[in-house]
């Protein structure tokens, strides 16, 4: 199983009105837009994993979350991964806090002690909106994501985190619910 640990995001007016907003401006682009109702911001990949291995995972990150509380999230302007000339992935940011922040840290040496090796490249929280295979016209897609640049999309209220199977598709992803950990209401 293709695993990973995930908040699941689900998108509300101003945020929708937002992707609506640059599917239209960007229609003619080879751009591939995440489906709405999979939209979830990736704590930990965590790759291939047996069904032994899910087990042990799954009641350790269980034990750890138990004390876990809610918090919440801001979904603020747009990024992109790769160069500028040549961006491959277009993500709404999520501006990180102290308590994500911990909580990605502990999760990750959780994972640790039981063989998982720790991500090699610091947390940046984002919200995957669509893979980008080229770009015809970057001056206007610019302009699309500086025209957002401080807007803030919307709040979020984290009160799960989900671990998830992965199974790929030639459509896109299936995201399948391997266990669902909720936190403490504060």
């Amino acid at each position: 199983m293709r695993t990973f640990f995930a908040i699941k995001v689900k998108p509300q007016a101003e945020l929708l009105e937002i992707i609506e907003i640059l599917k239209k401006e960007l229609k003619h682009e080879p751009v591939k837009w995440v489906d709405e109702q999979g939209l979830h911001l990736t704590i930990k990949f965590l790759g291939e994993r047996s069904e032994e291995q899910v087990l042990e995972i799954t009641n350790r990150i269980k034990t750890y979350l138990f004390a876990s509380h809610t918090f919440t999230l801001t979904l603020e302007g747009l990024g992109i991964f790769k160069s500028n000339r040549f961006p491959r992935v277009l993500f709404v940011n999520i501006n990180s806090n102290a308590y994500l922040n911990q909580l990605v840290s502990d999760i990750e040496d959780e994972l640790a002690a039981i063989g998982i090796e720790k991500e090699n490249r610091p947390f940046n929280p984002h919200l995957t909106i669509a893979r980008i295979k080229y770009l015809k016209d970057l001056k206007k897609f610019y302009s699309l994501i500086e025209d957002q640049k401080d807007k803030v999309h919307q709040t979020v209220t984290v009160n799960e985190i989900i671990y998830y199977n992965s199974v790929l598709k030639p459509a896109g992803p299936i995201y399948q619910e391997l266990a669902v950990f909720p936190l403490k209401l504060l």
